[in-house]
């Protein structure tokens, strides 16, 4: 496994998480004017808390593959960051070597 390209996912799947916990709550805070979005900002908030955690465990060597696919997913379905997502990719690839 490469170090450093797991830890650079990691970080931008760190910030990627980050951003989407900020739309979420976004998000949560338009749910005063609309109803309907309480559903979609607690599903951003749940895949960008996945994203982090996944961010967090993709630096052991031995679950780098499953928490990248984890927050690949995440970041594709929960929130929608390009961090999340290059960061996923990056962990892919540095699992792989």
């Amino acid at each position: 496994m490469d170090e450093s390209l797991a830890k650079t996912g990691s970080t931008f799947s760190l910030i990627g998480g980050i951003i989407g916990i900020v739309f979420g709550l976004i998000t949560l805070v338009s749910f005063v004017l609309f109803k309907p979005y309480l559903y979609v900002g607690l599903f951003i908030l749940l895949g960008a808390i996945l994203v982090i955690i996944g961010s967090v465990k993709m630096k052991d060597e031995q679950k780098c593959f499953k928490w990248s696919v984890i927050i690949v997913i995440f970041s594709l379905l929960g929130g929608g960051t390009l961090f999340g997502l290059i960061g996923g990719i990056l962990g892919l690839v540095a699992a792989k070597r």
